[in-house]
């Protein structure tokens, strides 16, 4: 574009590595326009990211910016915290309801945002992350709730405010409904309906440290389950993972290997 010059400037080898741009003047076609009008800076700072299958529904919803999901209405809160919530929330389409829910952190704690810098580190955010491991588990092909928008806000090179939009999982009851003492079940389980529930979740816990996952907070509430009839007396159990957040990589160099901490998880959850 015309009135866009631009000149070397030497470094202290006196290397041309770098140039300096002049913007004077310069007159770009309305087309080239990326969001508002004077809102670079918005843009600059902050990151949106759609999964594609969900891009019309909620681009239809007008939901195509970051801010937009930190401002959106939802429904009333299951859990919330001094600066961070999750609500549920619903889109409609042509096929029905569509039902999500959607974490936003208003203020990153210092401990994720500042703490790493310190380290030499890049700061983090909780949903974010939790973005890439339900991306690496999908791959994987371990049953998690599925990803929808990730979103965040920079500022000086960390996290100021993330948000995250997932699916809503198509299950009711968690482990902790079917095997913590105290709690309401939903339908008494014979023995051997028990026992192919807990074989099949020693095959999800053996298979997720064999992929390389740690879960340091792992729970009972963080896992749903629900069984399909697979022949009188018995069932074939499903899965699906939830906040995962706090899931890492297994460090190989752990007393004990993934067997040792998929016995550590299992107890943890019984």
């Amino acid at each position: 574009a015309r009135g866009n010059p631009f000149c070397a400037c030497n470094d202290m080898a006196n290397g041309e590595g770098f140039n300096e741009v002049f913007f004077e003047n310069v007159r770009v076609p309305r087309s080239g326009l990326l969001g508002e009008l004077n809102r670079g800076w918005y843009i600059a700072t902050t990151t949106l990211d759609i999964a594609p299958p969900y891009e019309s529904i909620l681009r239809a919803a007008g939901l195509a910016r970051f801010e937009d999901f930190m401002k959106v209405p939802c429904g009333a809160t299951t859990s919330k915290h001094a600066a961070r919530e999750t609500a549920p929330f619903e889109l409609r389409d042509g096929s029905g309801v569509n039902r999500f829910f959607l974490k936003r952190v208003f203020k990153v704690p210092a401990a994720h945002a500042i703490f790493p810098l310190l380290r030499g580190q890049r700061g983090f955010s909780q949903p974010m992350v939790e973005w890439q491991v339900l991306g690496e588990l999908e791959t994987r092909d371990i049953p998690a709730m599925k990803r929808v928008a990730v979103g965040e806000e920079r500022s000086l090179g960390r996290p100021v405010r993330p948000s995250l939009l997932v699916e809503e999982v198509p299950m009711r009851h968690t482990l902790q409904h079917w095997l913590v003492l105290g709690v309401d079940k939903p339908e008494s389980l014979s023995i051997r309906q028990r026992r192919e529930l807990l074989k099949a979740l020693g095959r999800l816990i053996g298979k997720l440290h064999g992929c390389g996952f740690r879960w340091p907070d792992i729970h009972a509430k963080h896992i749903f389950a629900r069984h399909i009839d697979a022949m009188p007396g018995a069932a074939k159990w499903e899965f699906c993972l939830i906040d995962v957040e706090r899931m890492t990589r297994l460090d190989r160099t752990e007393r004990g290997g993934p067997d040792k901490a998929a016995q550590r998880d299992l107890r943890a959850i019984l």
